[in-house]
């Protein structure tokens, strides 16, 4: 679908999801490389929409998820890759509790990367 409606953004951010989901299932089979290539795929796709609406707190928030679900890097063994994503994402969540300190989901997503 992706590919034959390539203007459709619903699609694509739905397509990251899916490749981040994949990418969750290689990791649980052992598969590393197809792990790291699925959510590699969706963390292009994911930053594209940043870029476009770096405003956006629902992107921030779902490309805060992605960098934090990346504990493959670990066991690939490149070990600062995994803490510059965790790190980017404890950033993304630190900067929308900041913004809405009443939102529970962003304080609890919060004290998750903590």
């Amino acid at each position: 679908m992706a590919e034959t409606q390539p203007a459709d953004a619903e699609i694509k951010y739905d397509l990251a999801a899916i490749y981040n989901d994949v990418g969750l299932a290689f990791e649980d089979w052992g598969d590393i490389a197809n792990t790291l290539a699925h959510h590699r795929k969706a963390v292009e796709i994911r930053e594209r929409f940043i870029a476009a609406d770096p405003s956006s707190r629902q992107h921030r928030r779902d490309f805060s998820y992605l960098r934090e679900s990346w504990s493959s890097l670990l066991l690939s063994g490149d070990v600062k890759g995994a803490l510059d994503s965790n790190q980017q994402g404890l950033l993304l969540r630190t900067s929308l509790a900041t913004e809405d300190p009443k939102k529970s989901d962003y304080r609890r997503l919060l004290a998750i990367s903590y």
